[in-house]
């Protein structure tokens, strides 16, 4: 059975502050799941969307190496940095 799950994080950027560096996410997909991810800057708003797709399907013991290499990647999506700086005036 196919499962998905979607985060999805609103930042506010306060008065006085700017974007220094967004995060950087790569689509990816496995035979286990599939990742897609959006980063949208809007005036003093960035939305961060990040949609997990989990696959059906009975895999062989052998294939769990593979998973948990795809499971690394998926948690390092969590952590790139959305970066403010006070602007310069």
């Amino acid at each position: 059975r196919t499962s998905s799950n979607i985060d999805k994080v609103i930042v506010h950027i306060p008065e006085g502050y700017e974007v220094e560096a967004l995060p950087k996410f790569n689509d990816m997909s496995t035979p286990f799941f599939d990742i897609s991810s959006t980063v949208e800057e809007d005036g003093d708003t960035i939305s961060i969307t990040v949609k997990t797709t989990t696959k059906p399907g009975r895999f062989p013991k052998e294939a769990y190496d593979e998973f948990r290499a795809g499971a690394r990647n998926f948690n390092r999506i969590y952590d790139s940095n959305l970066v403010l700086i006070r602007k310069q005036d």
